[in-house]
């Protein structure tokens, strides 16, 4: 779901979105690139104790949403370009430290096997 995101941030950058487009209605509608999914997946995430590192992902989406209903409603007074950067960098913010804690978690998981070897 986090990548989809990526994808329409894309699109919407190169103008694939303007108008109703294929890819653009495949990425909105049907990869559900909406806040109902995204309450429900945090929610899920909390009952069912997720690790930090799949939470990262929806922290991930909800950054980028705040940001595309802030920009939407308001406008933000910078061009498309700086727009498509910041959200580049958060992106790259975002798995960096996913990535990195995915990481350190298989580490503690290999280490663990190692002290009890059954």
């Amino acid at each position: 779901m986090a990548f989809s995101y990526v994808i329409a941030q894309y699109a919407a950058y190169f103008q694939i979105g303007s108008g109703p487009t294929l890819v653009l209605q495949i990425v909105t509608h049907y990869l559900g690139l909406t806040l109902a999914p995204m309450l429900f997946m945090f929610i899920s995430s909390k009952v069912f104790q997720f690790c930090t590192y799949h939470r990262m992902f929806i922290y991930y989406i909800l950054t980028i949403q705040l940001m595309n209903v802030t920009n939407w409603y308001f406008r933000i007074p910078i061009s498309n370009q700086l727009y498509n950067g910041i959200q580049d960098v958060i992106t790259v913010v975002f798995f960096t430290i996913a990535g990195i804690l995915y990481l350190k978690k298989r580490r503690q998981i290999r280490l663990c096997k190692k002290e009890n070897p059954t």
